[in-house]
């Protein structure tokens, strides 16, 4: 099983990203229920960004696409929590 099946498999979306210093790209696996939410997005993009990792793709911005009633990952400890704004 590749890497991309399993992140697929596990119920996370893949995102585009390049790092900041070097300009490579890469993929990495997020939990689509908490990319949809505006506050988790952006605690995620923080992340990304102490990381050195910057997202490609203009959609998945801050004030990119959103895809509203996303669903969490499984295992994702945010989609047990209730009351989330979005």
């Amino acid at each position: 099983m590749t890497p991309r099946e399993a992140v697929v498999q596990e119920g996370r979306a893949i995102i585009r990203v390049r790092s900041a210093r070097t300009g490579q790209l890469a993929a990495v696996g997020v939990c689509p229920g908490c990319w949809s939410s505006r506050v988790r997005r952006q605690a995620l993009l923080r992340g990304l960004a102490e990381r050195g990792l910057m997202v490609v793709h203009g959609d998945d911005a801050a004030t990119g696409a959103w895809r509203e009633g996303a669903a969490h990952a499984p295992r994702c400890p945010w989609g047990r929590v209730g009351g989330e704004k979005r």
